[in-house]
């Protein structure tokens, strides 16, 4: 699946300012999480903008945000330039009587963009000794490439790469091993379908000391997903000369058992056993067109000589369009043989450019998950709602609800997640600021009511 993806937070998950103190300055912060129980991490501390400060002839050049949490002091020290945009980063920590002098640098951060392209690479270290280094690519059309490395006694022992495209779906990773010579002793690259599962389209697997394994799935072996299930996939092994069926997050191996090679009006017919049961069926029926092509185009599973409990049509997209207008509102719609379109993703903005409602759709047009935002008339109350679906079908809310200020900044974040009549994992963020609209504190409340103050120390300078 993409859980890594969700590394982005969770290789500074001991640092509850780091991701804060980046989106308050207008820098590039972690990607949002999406757990029903949001920490602090996962709230971006609101913009500061400082084009309304009352002296203009200063700018907010250091930041520096302290907090304890248990017998820790953590300290995160952040560098501004000019136009507002953090340059960089350090996160110290401390036992809390400890003296000045014993700050110990667990992160470092650093921002830069040009030509189109923002990058932020964090460092973590321990013991003053680095431990990872997470290198993030992101274009201005929302593509990101991220490099995550990984030392033992100053020596690179892994390399882990994820190419995400820009709807955020993971495309592609490669993962690469290294010994202590620096010798590269494994190495995998796999491919990515569209679909909520991530399945493997191709997947090579090579190691030092064995053959090259490749998984492929061929496009003229993929099954659109129906209204009950997901989507049917054919992957053969060129290894262990062997073929898989997957079908969502199940995946089996199969067996030729009767390869009658007969016709009807689906095309060719293979019947294949299934090594591990679906849904009680036990064998499926896969259908090859007759054109000299071979395409998949219909697979159905059953038991006792029976294969119609499930069923896949195939439905073919000949091209993918899109559509866009002036306030940036954006679709892209699967065009299929047969004329038929299916839109897969809008975004609607209003008139200030301001996203409106997203929603993605399967192949059948049903919605798989959606975001709406509601905003008040005078400006002073924006509330987000996150339709999630999983795997089974079933779906909640998640409700973000933001205050803001007469100066338009957040007063307060509250965020909960809403299962149908049950709203639960309720936690609130509060901000205070000082007179030039930056930061001075922020507390953090949690569902069962425990609270984490962090309180900042600004300094201005000149803007000559």
């Amino acid at each position: 699946m993409r859980k890594r993806l969700h590394r982005l937070a969770a290789l500074a998950a001991v640092l509850l300012l780091c991701a804060a103190l980046t989106a308050c300055s207008g820098g590039a912060g972690d990607r949002p999480e999406k757990d029903a129980t949001p920490s602090p991490t996962e709230e971006p501390t609101p913009a500061v903008s400082v084009t309304d400060a009352p002296a203009p002839d200063v700018y907010l050049s250091e930041q520096v945000s302290t907090l304890t949490q248990g017998s820790v002091t953590i300290r995160v020290t952040t560098h501004l330039n000019v136009d507002g945009e953090v340059t960089d980063s350090v996160t110290e920590q401390k036992d809390e009587n400890a003296s000045d002098s014993v700050w110990t640098v667990t992160e470092r951060r650093s921002f830069t963009s040009e030509n189109g392209v923002t990058q932020t690479v964090t460092e973590t270290y321990s013991s003053g000794k680095l431990q990872s280094r997470q290198t993030e690519r992101t274009e201005d059309n929302g593509q990101c490439t991220v490099t995550y490395d990984y030392y033992s006694d100053d020596r690179m022992t892994e390399q882990n790469v994820d190419e995400i495209d820009a709807d955020g779906r993971l495309t592609r990773t490669k993962t690469m091993r290294f010994d202590g010579a620096g010798m590269l002793i494994y190495l995998r690259e796999v491919r990515y379908a569209e679909d909520a599962y991530a399945v493997p389209l191709y997947e090579e697997i090579s190691k030092s000391d064995t053959v090259t394994q490749i998984r492929e799935c061929a496009e003229n072996r993929r099954l659109e997903a129906t209204e009950t299930q997901p989507a049917l996939y054919l992957v053969s092994d060129s290894a262990l000369k062997r073929m898989l069926l997957v079908i969502g997050s199940f995946r089996t191996e199969i067996t030729v058992s009767k390869a009658d090679d007969t016709s009807d009006e689906a095309g060719k017919r293979t019947i294949c056993t299934l090594a591990e049961m679906y849904d009680g069926c036990d064998s499926v029926a896969l259908y090859y067109s007759e054109d000299g092509k071979n395409d998949l185009v219909r697979a159905g599973l059953g038991t006792g000589g029976k294969y119609n409990t499930l069923v896949w049509d195939c439905r073919i997209r000949e091209h993918r369009r899109t559509e866009t207008d002036q306030n940036g509102s954006f679709r892209r719609i699967d065009v299929r043989g047969d004329g038929t379109e299916v839109v897969r993703y809008e975004r609607v903005c209003d008139s200030e450019r301001r996203t409106v409602s997203e929603k993605s759709y399967d192949s059948l047009g049903n919605i798989t998950s959606s975001r709406r935002v509601e905003r008040s008339d005078d400006g002073h109350r924006e509330t987000v709602y996150e339709l999630v679906m999983s795997e089974n079908g079933r779906s909640v809310t998640r409700i973000k609800c933001t205050e803001y200020n007469d100066n338009g900044l957040p007063g307060s974040v509250e965020s909960y997640t809403q299962d149908g009549d049950v709203k639960y994992g309720a936690s609130r963020w509060e901000y205070s600021y000082d007179e030039r609209g930056s930061l001075a504190s922020g507390v953090y409340t949690s569902a069962d009511g425990t609270s984490v103050k962090t309180t900042y120390q600004n300094t201005y300078s000149p803007r000559g």
